[in-house]
């Protein structure tokens, strides 16, 4: 009745359409080598080397990757060593962990995961999102306006009430 069973495979949405992993490694299968495909895969073993795809790959809870990934999409619930690289989105669930260096352009981490190592967000564009430091007493703009801690009211335990109306007034 109670069975603790692995994740269910995951079922993304692409242009209303269902998509299902095309390739599954089972919880047996040690793979050493490069791994190129194209459309989704479930790892759910060993591989040692390399993991390319512009598309989703997700790891299962047993999984464990030593080597370079390079993907669209990864969905982990394993561990993985190495560097990473991720065009599109990182998923973390609770039971993943990630060392090593890690470059995507979206993150979502939950509660649980653990990330040791060097994490860079990627640009979505240059447009306004690149600041280029300055030098002190410089008087070049920013992109938005700054407030300092001058600029924003202060209210001491004396001054609370001070200026709210009375209730009958």
């Amino acid at each position: 009745m109670f069975k603790k069973s692995t994740p269910p495979t995951p079922t993304v949405q692409r242009k209303n359409q269902s998509v299902i992993p095309h390739t599954i490694l089972g919880q047996d299968t040690n793979f050493e080598g490069t791994l190129r495909f194209d459309g989704q895969v479930r790892i759910e073993g060993r591989l040692k080397g390399e993991v390319i795809t512009e598309d989703l790959c997700v790891l299962g809870q047993k999984a464990v990757v030593d080597g370079e990934v390079k993907v669209g999409t990864l969905i982990v619930h394993g561990r993985i060593e190495g560097h990473i690289d991720v065009s599109d989105l990182l998923e973390l669930h609770p039971t993943a962990e990630v060392v090593g260096q890690v470059k995507a352009k979206q993150i979502v981490m939950h509660a649980g995961a653990q990330l040791n190592g060097q994490l860079t967000m990627k640009n979505v564009s240059n447009k306004n999102t690149h600041l280029k430091s300055t030098k002190a007493g410089s008087k070049k703009k920013l992109p938005f306006k700054t407030k300092t801690m001058h600029d924003v009211p202060m209210i001491g335990d004396d001054d609370i009430g001070a200026n709210v109306p009375a209730a009958n007034a």
